[in-house]
């Protein structure tokens, strides 16, 4: 199958399987090793390998999308629950309430290199009052960004999950000249 000027259904898989064997090769790489300071204590600690240029220029577009998509979080939730949370960073920061849900959307900020789910499990229970976290999620909390900006509510079986991470916004305009401020590039 090739629609007109586009590439087949065989070219698309073989770009497919290059970039997951990239992003796999480079996950590989990223495993913890332990360091050991002067006074013999040992510490855990990530190193991160470089990456090639071909490497780079590769997943340049699933990077910058992915950036993207980092920016915002639009997510609605369906289970029971009575909830309110309001968010200008994680020290500006209300919620009270409690809901366990199904959610759909984007996810919002991923603080990771892999890319977060758009369907998944959440649950919040509790106050919280800027950094005074008395909320539990057994587990399937809500993962808000530093910066993050936003509003959510669940009501009966419903509810909605808004927010936008400024630095997310930033990471995304210098991935464009090849700087990953968040270090969160495939």
């Amino acid at each position: 199958m090739n629609f007109e000027g586009g590439p087949g259904l065989r070219e698309l898989a073989a770009a497919l399987v290059l970039v997951a064997a990239l992003a796999s090769e480079a996950r590989a790489h990223d495993v913890p090793h332990h360091h050991h300071d002067e006074g013999g204590v040992t510490e855990l600690e990530e190193e991160r390998p470089e990456r090639s240029t071909l490497h780079e220029v590769i997943l340049y577009v699933p990077n910058r999308v992915l950036d993207l998509l980092d920016v915002v979080r639009a997510r609605v939730r369906i289970g029971p629950g009575i909830a309110v949370g309001v968010r200008a960073t994680q020290v500006v920061d209300l919620f009270i309430g409690s809901y366990n849900s199904l959610y759909v959307g984007l996810p919002g900020p991923r603080g990771r290199r892999l890319p977060r789910s758009p369907i998944g499990v959440e649950d919040n229970h509790g106050v919280e009052v800027s950094i005074i976290d008395g909320a539990t999620g057994f587990g399937f909390a809500p993962e808000y960004g530093p910066a993050e900006v936003g509003a959510g509510a669940q009501v009966a079986l419903g509810g909605i999950d808004l927010g936008v991470e400024p630095w997310e916004a930033i990471d995304l305009i210098a991935g464009f000249f090849m700087i990953d401020l968040r270090d969160d590039d495939l």
